[in-house]
C-alpha cells in the first residue's frame, strides 16, 4: 500500500523548501514545538525535520520484501499447471514492480534535491523540474527528467571547477613570485616596529587619519607607565617583596655606585663601599673556615689555623656591627622613604588607577586625567623611581613608555589646561606610531612591493606574537618561509621577561634563537638577525654593565665605559654568543645587523640589502644563477 502519490511529494517538498528558506533567513533556533517567531506572528514548521522522509525508505523496504516474497513463490510454483495461480502471480509482480519503480525514482529525485540542488536552481526552474517529474506516466519519462537535472548539475559543477582552477592557477603564480619572510623573536623585541616601518616605506604608509587611530593606544602606554611607577613607589614604601632593588645589599651597592638617588651625605658613600667590602671578605672567610674544618684530619695544624681564622672572623664581625650601628642601619629606611608620594596627590593617584588598560577600554583624555598625569610626572618620588626602572621585575615599563613619558609635554601640552574649553587635538607623529606599543594578537600579514636589483618584487611579511604562549603559531610558516628575520633586543640584558620575572630577556632570546635556527624545517632557510634597540643598549651601558647578564664579559681598559666603542665591543660579544648557538652542520649562512627599529633610514637601507640576499638565494636554488 503506497500512501504517497507524486502529487503529494511535490506539495510536501515545495512547502519544505519554503520552510528551509524561512529558517535560513531567520538564523535562530527552532523551538521545541517546531515553531519559530517571524515578525509578530509564529510560523510552524510542519515538514522541516518531520517524519515524511522516513516514509519513503519504509515504503521501499515494504515493496522490496513483497518482491522477494513473490519471486520466492515463483520458484516454488515453477512446475504448477494451474493457470489461475500463474495469472495471480504475474499480476502481483507487475503491481509491485510498478510501485517499486515510482518509489525508487522519487527517492533518487529527492536525494538529488537534498544535495542542495534547489539552491542552484531558480524557483521557476525548480517548480518546472518537479512538475515534469510528477506528470511523468512511466519510469522512462521520470528517469529522463532525472538525467536532465543531473546533466544540468554536471554542467554547473564543471563551470565551478574551471573557475576554481583558474583562481588556484593565478594564486600559485602569485605565490611562486612572492617571497615570504617570517618575523620571529621574543616578545617586546621590536618585531611590530619593523613591520610598521615596512608599512610606512613600502605599504600604504600612515596618513593623518591612520595616525589619529593610534591616539588611544598612546594614552594607554602613558597611563600604563604611570600606573607602573605608582605601583613601585607603593611597594617601596611598604617594603614588599616586589620592592625595587629588593635586598639591603643591593640598595647599598646602588647608592655607592651612584645609580640610585640618596638623601645621605657624600661622605657616607665611602663608608658604604668599605662596609660592602668587609661584608664580601666576611663571606669569603666563612667559606674558608668551613672548608678548613671539613678537612681537619688531612691538614697539618688544622685546629690552630681554624682557631686563628675564627678570631679574624670574630674581629671583622665586630667591625661590621660597629659600622651598622653608627652609619649603615637606617639606610634602607632612608632609601625607601624617598619614594613616598605626598598625600596631596592622592586624588591624582586615584584618577590614574581608575583607568583601564585594555585596547577595548579606549582611553579618552580629559582635563582631569591630563592634569593628574602632569602633576604626578613632576613629582620627585615618581622621577626617582623612574630612574630605577631597569630593576623592575614586576609591572615592568616598556621601552615605549620611557619615550612617551619623556615626550609628555609635547603629547599633552600644559597650555591646553589653560583653555576655557578643553579639547584633545593630539595627532600622533610617525615616531609616536613607531614607538607605540600594541601587543600583537595572533598573526599579522602584509604584502609589500619592494624595488630590488632584479626589479620590483613582492614580499609577504608575517608578524606573529613573540610571547611564550603564542610561539606555537609560528610552526605552520616554517615550511613556506624563504627567510627568517629574527629580532632580539640588545637592551634586554638589563630587563626581565614579562612571562617569567626571574629570566633575563637576552637569555630568553639566546635560547629561542638556538631552538629556531637548529630546527630541521629551517636548516636550509637563511636567518637574518636584527640585534635591535641599539640606542637603548648604549644608554643602559652607561649605568649597568652587561656582566649582569654575562659574567664572563670583560671590558678592555682602553675603552671608556658608556662610549660608542663600549657599545660596539659589547654587541660584538653578544654576536659571538649567538654564533655559538648555531650547529656546525647548518649549511646556510646567517646575517647579523645592529639596528634601531625606530630609525626609518637605517631600516630602509638594511632591508634593501637583505631583500637582495633573499632573491639571490631564491634564484640560486632555482638554478638560475
Amino acid at each position: 500500500d503506497v500512501r504517497m502519490t507524486p502529487g503529494d511529494v511535490l506539495q510536501i517538498y515545495l512547502k519544505r523548501v519554503e520552510e528551509v528558506k524561512i529558517l535560513e533567513g531567520w538564523g535562530g533556533q527552532v523551538l521545541e514545538n517546531g515553531n519559530i517567531p517571524v515578525g509578530r506572528s509564529v510560523v510552524k514548521l510542519e515538514f522541516y525535520g518531520s517524519s515524511w522522509k522516513a516514509q519513503l525508505p519504509a515504503s521501499i523496504e515494504l515493496i522490496s520484501k513483497l518482491q522477494a516474497l513473490l519471486h520466492n513463490l515463483k520458484r516454488r510454483m515453477k512446475g504448477e499447471t494451474k493457470t489461475n495461480y500463474k495469472q495471480f502471480l504475474k499480476r502481483s509482480i507487475e503491481n509491485v514492480m510498478c510501485y517499486y519503480d515510482l518509489i525508487s525514482d522519487t527517492s533518487a529525485f529527492l536525494r538529488m534535491f537534498e544535495s542542495h540542488l534547489w539552491k542552484q536552481l531558480k524557483s521557476e526552474r525548480l517548480e518546472q523540474v518537479m512538475s515534469n517529474f510528477v506528470k511523468a506516466q512511466d519510469p522512462y519519462s521520470r528517469r529522463k527528467t532525472l538525467r536532465g537535472i543531473q546533466r544540468e548539475k554536471d554542467r554547473d559543477d564543471r563551470k565551478t571547477s574551471r573557475i576554481l582552477e583558474r583562481q588556484l592557477s593565478t594564486e600559485k603564480k602569485f605565490l611562486d613570485s612572492t617571497y615570504q619572510i617570517l618575523l620571529a623573536g621574543p616578545g617586546q623585541s621590536g618585531k611590530s616596529t619593523i613591520f610598521k616601518q615596512l608599512v610606512y616605506l613600502h605599504g600604504k604608509g600612515f596618513s593623518k587619519e591612520t595616525r589619529a587611530k593610534y591616539r588611544p593606544s598612546v594614552y594607554i602606554n602613558i597611563v600604563g607607565a604611570m600606573k607602573s611607577l605608582i605601583f613601585h613607589c607603593q611597594m617601596a614604601v611598604e617594603k614588599e617583596e616586589e620592592a625595587v632593588l629588593g635586598e639591603e645589599e643591593n640598595i647599598l651597592r646602588s647608592i655607592a655606585n651612584g645609580t640610585a638617588a640618596s638623601e645621605n651625605k657624600k661622605g657616607d658613600t665611602e663608608v658604604i663601599k668599605e662596609y660592602l667590602k668587609k661584608r664580601h671578605l666576611m663571606k669569603k672567610l666563612d667559606e674558608d673556615y668551613y672548608q678548613l674544618m671539613g678537612k681537619a684530619n688531612q691538614i697539618e695544624n688544622a685546629i690552630k689555623k681554624s682557631s686563628d681564622l675564627r678570631k679574624r672572623i670574630d674581629h671583622l664581625g665586630e667591625e661590621i656591627q660597629k659600622m651598622e650601628t653608627e652609619v649603615i642601619n637606617g639606610y634602607t629606611e632612608t632609601f625607601y622613604r624617598m619614594f613616598t608620594i605626598p598625600q596631596s596627590l592622592a586624588e591624582e593617584v586615584s584618577d590614574i588607577e581608575a583607568q583601564g588598560l585594555r585596547e577595548v577600554d579606549n582611553i579618552l583624555m580629559t582635563e582631569t586625567l591630563h592634569r593628574a598625569l602632569m602633576k604626578l610626572w613632576e613629582n620627585e618620588a615618581i622621577q626617582k623611581i623612574f630612574k630605577l626602572r631597569a630593576t623592575f621585575k614586576y609591572s615592568q615599563l616598556d621601552d615605549c613608555c620611557t619615550y612617551f613619558l619623556e615626550e609628555l609635554d609635547r603629547v599633552l601640552p600644559p597650555l591646553r589646561l589653560e583653555e576655557q574649553l578643553y579639547s584633545d587635538l593630539y595627532v600622533p607623529t610617525l615616531q609616536d606610531v613607531l614607538n607605540c606599543r600594541k601587543r600583537t594578537q595572533g598573526v599579522v600579514e602584509g604584502r609589500f612591493s619592494i624595488q630590488t636589483k632584479t626589479g620590483e618584487q613582492i614580499f609577504r611579511v608575517v608578524d606573529v606574537a613573540g610571547q611564550r604562549g603564542a610561539r606555537r603559531k609560528w610552526i605552520p610558516f616554517f615550511s613556506s618561509c624563504d627567510a627568517v628575520l629574527f629580532v632580539m633586543s640588545l637592551a634586554g640584558y638589563n630587563q626581565y621577561l614579562l612571562e617569567d620575572a626571574d629570566v633575563i630577556r637576552l637569555h630568553e632570546a639566546l635560547n629561542l634563537f638556538k631552538e629556531m635556527v637548529n630546527q630541521p624545517a629551517l636548516r636550509k632557510t637563511p636567518f637574518i638577525i636584527f640585534m635591535n634597540k641599539s640606542d637603548l643598549f648604549k644608554t643602559e651601558l652607561k649605568s649597568t654593565s652587561i656582566t649582569k647578564c654575562f659574567e664572563d664579559y670583560r671590558l678592555p681598559e682602553a675603552i671608556q665605559k658608556g662610549s660608542s666603542k663600549h657599545a660596539s665591543h659589547a654587541a660584538k660579544f653578544i654576536k659571538q654568543k649567538l654564533h655559538k648557538q648555531i650547529d656546525s652542520n647548518r649549511g646556510v649562512e646567517t646575517y647579523f645587523h645592529i639596528t634601531c627599529a625606530t630609525d626609518t633610514k637605517q631600516v630602509n637601507k638594511i632591508f634593501s640589502s637583505i631583500t637582495d640576499i633573499i632573491i639571490s638565494r631564491g634564484l640560486a636554488s632555482a638554478g638560475l644563477m
